[in-house]
């Protein structure tokens, strides 16, 4: 009974791995050199479009990544706090061509770069105080068509 009970409970792990693995290989992003892939399945599932739809408003969807970051701040003479730096950007993209349609959309650069720097250290620290390494971070890539928005990448 064991056994079997096992041998079940690997199947469903392997199961929810492969479908994990596929999730992730339909959009890639490397948020620190603001590139990456999104596969047009992708994209075109999430709106609902057919085939057809997605070809004429594949250049009106929009790239969008979003990092929040919480750093450490050092006070001096007091407890450690903590501050959170949050940067958004729109992510430039080029269709990858195939024959009469597209594969994706290849993800390279970024614009409307938008950084909400944390307050001085001394500000939070009510003194002397510095800021330092990173404690944690979230990091999202998300798609927008026609007032829909969708996360595709959500990294905590």
């Amino acid at each position: 009974m064991r056994q079997r009970f096992a041998s079940r409970l690997v199947l469903v792990v392997m199961l929810a791995w492969a479908a994990s693995v596929r999730a992730d290989a339909a959009a890639t992003f490397d948020f620190q050199a603001n590139s990456g892939f999104v596969d047009r399945s992708e994209v075109q599932g999430t709106f609902g479009l057919n085939n057809g739809q997605m070809q004429k408003r594949a250049s009106q969807v929009v790239f969008t990544s979003a990092q929040t970051v919480t750093l450490a701040v050092n006070c001096v003479g007091g407890p450690a706090q903590r501050a959170v730096m949050e940067i958004t950007t729109t992510v430039d993209f080029t269709l990858v061509p195939t024959k009469g349609s597209f594969d994706g959309f290849t993800l390279a650069g970024v614009r409307d770069v938008l950084i909400a720097d944390p307050p001085p250290a001394s500000t939070i620290c009510g003194g002397p105080g510095s800021l330092g390494g990173e404690i944690a971070a979230v990091r999202r890539l998300s798609a927008s068509l026609g007032g829909q928005t969708v996360m595709l990448i959500d990294e905590h």
